[in-house]
């Protein structure tokens, strides 16, 4: 159907327009998980956290590692990075590996 932009559409297709307008707050209940090539012969499964920090930005990576009798794999699962507030005073590394060290915990428990 073309129309040019200042003609109404007809009330059958406002209405499935609007339909599906509505319909899109399901989206939020959609989960599509990982596939992680996980298959029966893996031996071992682990998940690996690093995080750093600097007075410029810290960042966190969650990794799963997957062992299986004939291989080693390694998947992303999450990565997040932050810019440090400015306008502080002075922060010590030590207190921003600490808040990286939250920041990674609370990234672990929404994996």
């Amino acid at each position: 159907m073309m129309l040019s932009w200042d003609q109404e559409v007809n009330s059958n297709s406002k209405s499935e327009f609007c339909k599906w307008l509505n319909d899109l707050k399901y989206l939020e209940r959609l989960k599509i998980p990982r596939w992680l090539n996980s298959d029966l012969e893996t031996e071992n499964v682990s998940l690996r956290f690093f995080c750093d920090a600097s007075k410029l930005a810290y960042s966190a990576v969650a990794l799963i590692r997957v062992q299986t009798r004939n291989s080693v794999q390694v998947h992303l699962l999450q990565a997040r990075s932050r810019v440090a507030p400015s306008g502080r005073k002075e922060t010590a590394i030590t207190s921003w590996n600490y808040n990286m060290c939250t920041f990674s915990i609370q990234h672990y428990k929404r994996i």
